[in-house]
Formats: structure tokens, sequence, C-alpha cells
């Protein structure tokens, strides 16, 4: 069987590995265009379904032999309580404390940092760029001015997908961005803090007691990739200050991320033997694995849980954002 992924990030390494395992081999295609960051998080702390696939990612993490870092994390500004009965119920060590003055939720073993350089060296790649092309019921993909016609296709470019494929997809890229600071203490590399309230996250830079972190809020500029760096706000750093104290920025990470009209992650069939995978909106090192994992379901086995579907977003109106629904 002749297999192309378009697409080297979490979601397509996650792919070759599992494809690997099933002996079949497969030609990863990434031109290189994407920025990855060494750690991305890692938590089970999210609703609903999610969890067991956060759970599920961190199985496959571990038997992949990639490299996590697990800290405690501290969640402030819960406005309903019941989802801390349900990390409870799905086996979670969550418990109630007080932190940095505030009520809330520690967790214990329930957030890392996933070293995302290890998981995309296991997984070699061919340095070309893919395009998927649908004619009929038959994918293609063009690449450099040749045209592969492969038995399987699954395209997994993240906010490229949009770009990477001649039908419309139910999905839009946007720019995101968070900020490498000094601060002024050692706990914040050293634990994750997840601030509802004030509408910011940190996490450790290093993970080492240095006086250091990496914060963020969400925020987002809907844009291309092709665009670069665009214009934005420093809104993050501000809520940051009212629960940390001082803290100075001394690099700006940026990149570009891809979301569905519900902001939920979506899997579709773009011709019998193509499929796509994307919407993974930020959190794609917590649910990545497994989702490719569900992928490979439904394109071998044709069954897929509806949450999932890209068939959920027909008829959805445009696209309209607010609160990302797998925050609490």
């Amino acid at each position: 069987m002749r297999v192309v992924i378009v697409g080297g990030g979490v979601l397509g390494s996650s792919l070759y590995l599992l494809l690997k395992e099933r002996g079949i081999d497969a030609t990863l295609l990434d031109n290189g265009s994407r920025k990855f960051h060494v750690t991305l998080i890692h938590s089970t702390l999210l609703k609903g379904k999610d969890i067991e696939l956060a759970k599920r990612s961190l199985e496959l993490y571990r038997r992949w032999g990639v490299m996590t870092m697990e800290y405690p994390s501290y969640t402030l500004g819960i406005k309903d309580w019941g989802i801390v009965n349900l990390w409870s119920a799905e086996g979670l060590d969550v418990r109630e404390v007080e932190f940095l003055g505030e009520r809330a939720v520690e967790g214990r073993g329930t957030d890392r940092l996933v070293n995302i350089y290890e998981l995309r060296a296991k997984a070699p790649k061919v340095r070309a760029t893919g395009r998927v092309v649908v004619e009929g019921n038959k994918a293609k993909v063009e690449v450099n001015g040749f045209t592969l016609e492969p038995d399987l296709v699954f395209l997994t470019a993240g906010a490229w997908n949009p770009y990477s494929t001649n039908v419309s997809l139910p999905s839009r890229s946007y720019f995101c961005w968070a900020y490498a600071v000094t601060t002024r203490s050692e706990l914040f590399d050293r634990a994750f803090i997840y601030d509802y309230e004030l509408g910011f996250y940190s996490r450790p830079l290093f993970g080492l007691g240095l006086r250091t972190a990496i914060v963020g809020d969400g925020e987002y500029v809907v844009a291309k990739p092709q665009e670069g760096r665009v214009k934005h706000s420093d809104r993050p750093l501000d809520s940051v200050r009212k629960r940390l104290g001082e803290v100075k920025p001394f690099y700006e990470g940026w990149g570009y991320c891809e979301g569905t009209k519900d902001l939920r992650p979506a899997i579709g069939r773009l011709a019998d033997n193509a499929y796509w995978i994307g919407g993974l909106n930020g959190y794609g090192a917590e649910v990545g694995p497994a989702l490719a994992e569900m992928a490979l379901e439904f394109a071998f086995k044709g069954r897929l849980d509806r949450e999932y579907s890209a068939e959920r977003l027909n008829g959805l109106a445009d696209f309209s954002w607010e609160k990302e629904p797998h925050e609490i």
C-alpha cells in the first residue's frame, strides 16, 4: 500500500508511527514552513471525550519513547466546580488548594511538557510541498511539479490545510503568539497556571526552576500563514502582571494554528482515498496522537465518533469564535 501524508507536525508524525507499527511504509511530506516549539503542553484537564483522547495520546507518547516532563498545575477562576468532580471521576489527581492567595485546583500528574522535536524526529520526512488535488472521487498529490497517485492520502498540514487542497475545508488559519518572560519566582518555571479569571496561562520555559516562564492568553488574529508575523496586542502581559507580579518579556514566539467553525478538532473524507485531520486549535499536543489513531480507524474500518467528524460542521453558520470549547 502506498500512503502519502502531507504535513509533518504532531498529527502527521503520529500517523507515520502508527502506520509503521502496522507494517505500512508511508511517505511524509513537509516543506519546513511551520514553526514548532521544542516542547508543548499536554494536559488531561479538559472536558468530555477530550479527556480520554488526552490519556490515550499520553500512552502513545510513552510507547514511542517521547520525553515528557511533569509539573503540578494550578487552575484559578473556575466558574463551574462540577468540572472538578468530573476530573476526579476520570481518575485525575486534583484537589482544592489556595494558590497565590486565591481558591484554586491543584493537579498532580495531570500536566506535562512533551518534547515535540523528539516526536517529529522519529518520523522521517521528505522536504517538499504537497498539495492534495481531488478529481471526482480520487485524490492525487502534487509535489514540486510531479504528481503522485497513492492508495491513501492524509492531509495534516495544520494552518496550511485550507491552502493545501482544492477542496473547501470548514476551517481557517489564525495567528497566535506567546512570550518568554523573566519572573519574580522560580515557581513559575516548575508549574502550569491556568487562570480563567484573568484569562491567561503560564507554563515552564525550561523547567529547571529558573525565574522564567512562557505566558499567553489564547488571543488570535485571523490571517493566512503566508502573511508571516502580523500586528497584535500585548494584553497577555497585562493580565499576567496582575496575578504574577512583574514579568519582563525577552522573546516573542509566534506561529499559526487552524480552527474549525466550532473550534473543535475534525476528521473528514476528501475523496475515496483521502482524509483530512485538522482544527486542533492549539491543543494538538494534547489530543493529536489519539486523533491520528481515530483517523486510521475511519480510513481502514469506516468507524468514526460523530463528535470528531467533519460532517457535524455541515450547515453550521460561518465562523463564530469566542471561548475555546476545550476550555472549562
